[in-house]
């Protein structure tokens, strides 16, 4: 299934299969902050759009796309570099 075809709020399986990963790095990826989520209960809900920062490289670069800085919930970019 290709991206835009997730709903916009996006649950923790929903991410897992768009991105190709298991249900344990998904969780890693939230609790490191490096996807930005809300916790209501036990449910996880993730933006589609965080998702997308995600894999756009923004926080690892300092960038912040216009629109997006609700997906960073602390505000700043993270200080890990991408690998080359």
């Amino acid at each position: 299934m290709k991206l835009k075809e997730y709903p916009d709020v996006m649950s923790v399986a929903q991410m897992a299969e768009a991105l190709n990963i298991g249900r344990n790095s998904a969780y890693a990826l939230l609790a490191s902050g490096e996807i930005a989520c809300r916790k209501i209960g036990r449910k996880y809900l993730i933006p589609k759009r965080c998702v997308l920062d995600y894999l756009s490289g923004a926080r690892y670069n300092g960038q912040v796309m216009a629109g997006d800085s609700n997906c960073h919930e602390k505000g700043e970019p993270n200080d890990r570099q991408p690998a080359n």
